[in-house]
């Protein structure tokens, strides 16, 4: 079995599903399922061909396409490629389509004639299933694995309240800083940091927020190495992600929080499923995550119980785990194409 992952991106880019397809590929690896990652940049409509002659001379078993990723831009050719090339079986693993638009949303249909489109939650299939409730291709949810791996847990700060990720305008971190200035103002006993790093394309938008976060008391560790920053996170108390759209298992930063046994306070939002509401703490806004830190810091008992919980659910990240159920789902596939083309050769033979 030899699995060809396309990715647009892949590190150093600046790219979560990029990191992504190249620690999957590691995994699948390490699982002794030989796959090699297929990475270019360039997806411009004129590229259709050399990348469909690239991926037919591959010989691969089976193709897995990452979607989306910087890479592709507003390209069209990684969502058409599959009825190009015809060798093997196709599976896409699409972790964003709720976040589109309508439009959007309906150029990215023909990845359900694929045969199988793999999910990182149950509600994003039921949104793309209800969008094409003529697809027959099964319609897997797998959860997606952290880039950042276990720290070292030394001794844990229960009063430091991080927040992990990308300094970038879509990450609602305005409302960091005003849980920063609540705190202070009712002169509460918790200290502030953020661990993250800044895309080149936010370096504008970065200054002035990096200013305003310095004059709220908030510290920050900007682009460390996955191990240092799961370090930092092994040792907090409590990690805050205000995104805007509300906490989903598609955030890298949750999975590197819930991994390192830290508690989450985050709003939710229509992506939050159930399996996120067993641990993850509700704050739809900073007065509510001030007012959960201090229940949280008078109940010890609450918050170990809620770590317990939130580490038995990190099980489902492992590496190794995502690695084995994505082999599985390879294996049907591959069988089932080698059984079409098998009725296929025998009906031309009869002929």
């Amino acid at each position: 079995m030899r699995i060809l992952m396309i990715t647009g991106s892949k590190p150093p880019d600046f790219c979560g599903i990029g990191d992504y397809a190249d620690m999957l590929t590691r995994a699948l690896n390490a699982a002794g399922a030989p796959t090699e990652l297929f990475h270019t940049s360039d997806w411009r409509p004129r590229r259709f061909p050399a990348i469909a002659r690239a991926l037919s001379a591959s010989r691969a078993d089976l193709f897995h396409i990452q979607y989306p990723t910087l890479g592709y831009r507003r390209s069209m050719v990684p969502v058409l490629m599959h009825l190009a090339v015809l060798s093997a079986p196709w599976v896409v693993s699409l972790q964003e389509f709720s976040v589109y638009r309508k439009i959007r949303q309906m150029a990215l249909l023909p990845f359900a004639l694929q045969d199988a489109v793999v999910f990182t939650n149950g509600i994003e299939r039921e949104r793309f299933k209800r969008a094409a409730p003529w697809m027959r291709a099964p319609a897997e949810v797998i959860m997606i694995g952290s880039n950042i791996p276990v720290g070292k847990t030394r001794e844990r700060d229960v009063r430091v309240v991080a927040y992990f990720g990308q300094v970038s305008p879509d990450k609602n971190l305005e409302d960091f800083v005003v849980l920063a200035r609540q705190a202070r103002a009712a002169d509460a006993p918790f200290r502030f940091r953020i661990i993250g790093g800044i895309p080149a394309k936010f370096r504008e938008y970065a200054v002035p927020f990096l200013a305003a976060a310095h004059d709220a008391g908030i510290e920050t560790e900007l682009d460390l190495s996955p191990e240092a920053v799961a370090d930092r996170l092994a040792n907090v108390g409590t990690v805050y992600l205000p995104f805007p759209d509300g906490v989903s298992i598609k955030r890298s930063s949750l999975m590197a929080a819930m991994l390192n046994g830290t508690v989450v306070l985050a709003p939710y939002g229509v992506l939050t499923d159930d399996w996120l509401r067993g641990f993850v703490v509700e704050t739809p806004a900073p007065a509510d995550a001030l007012a959960a830190l201090r229940r949280l810091d008078g109940d010890t008992a609450e918050r170990e119980a809620i770590r317990a919980r939130t580490i038995e659910a990190a099980r489902e990240l492992d590496w190794g785990v995502v690695a084995q159920r994505h082999i599985a789902l390879y294996r049907t596939l591959i069988a089932q194409y080698a059984e079409r083309h098998h009725r296929t050769d025998n009906r031309a033979e009869r002929a």
